[in-house]
């Protein structure tokens, strides 16, 4: 059964899939991400301004691979990519939970802080070529609109739910997180096709059009 069966009328089912998706994986990210900083600064008695410094250091890698992560989804596919991301910061936070559990230090959180914001620079471009690649240029903006709302609406709810959850031990946070990237992965594996066909086929047919009127 479509997605959209259950979803307001406008855009493709796989649109509305690309916003469940990002819902869960922002919910995800949330219950861990807002903690992390008092974890190192509590924890491993890192001080704040050592505990900025990783967190921009972070950023400044993933932004710097972002800039590639568009072109990447045009060769290999905007779903390939996002599902390998999603796929990836899976094992990353479950692998994280488990180093948490067990042994920890600085250079183990940048190294993930740095992994995951690389994974996470790889998913953005991706999704939102998937969604230039399903919609026309007139509802273009409102479905970016509607990923955005859908990655906001996961930040509110996460570090609700990470509240709640706080009574927990910090590195079973993690598989949860890990729990939520799985179910993300799952509705785009089962409700969003791969979009990077439909591009090549409007391309196409753009420049057959423009071929004929050369002619």
């Amino acid at each position: 059964m479509k997605i959209d069966a259950f979803l307001p009328r406008g855009f493709p089912g796989d649109i509305w899939a690309l916003f469940i998706t990002s819902v869960i994986s922002s919910v995800g990210f949330s219950i861990t991400m807002p903690y992390m900083s008092l974890y190192m600064n509590n924890v491993l008695n890192i001080s704040m301004t050592v505990v900025g410094a990783i967190l921009m250091i972070a950023q400044i890698i993933g932004a710097t691979v972002g800039l590639y992560g568009g072109e990447i989804s045009d060769k290999f596919g905007r779903k390939f990519i996002m599902v390998r991301s999603l796929s990836g910061r899976l094992i990353l936070f479950a692998l994280m939970g488990f180093i948490i559990l067990r042994w920890h230090n600085i250079f183990t959180i940048l190294s993930f802080l740095i992994l995951n914001s690389i994974l996470y620079s790889f998913y953005i471009p991706a999704s939102q070529a998937y969604v230039a690649d399903l919609t026309r240029a007139d509802e273009r903006l409102k479905a970016y609109g509607l990923l955005r709302m859908g990655g906001n609406l996961g930040w509110a709810l996460g570090p609700t739910l990470g509240g709640l959850l706080a009574t927990m031990e910090y590195a079973y946070l993690f598989f949860v997180t890990a729990l939520c990237m799985l179910i993300a992965m799952v509705v785009l594996l089962n409700y969003c096709k791969e979009s990077l066909i439909y591009k090549k086929m409007a391309d196409n047919d753009a420049f057959a059009q423009n071929q004929k009127a050369s002619v």
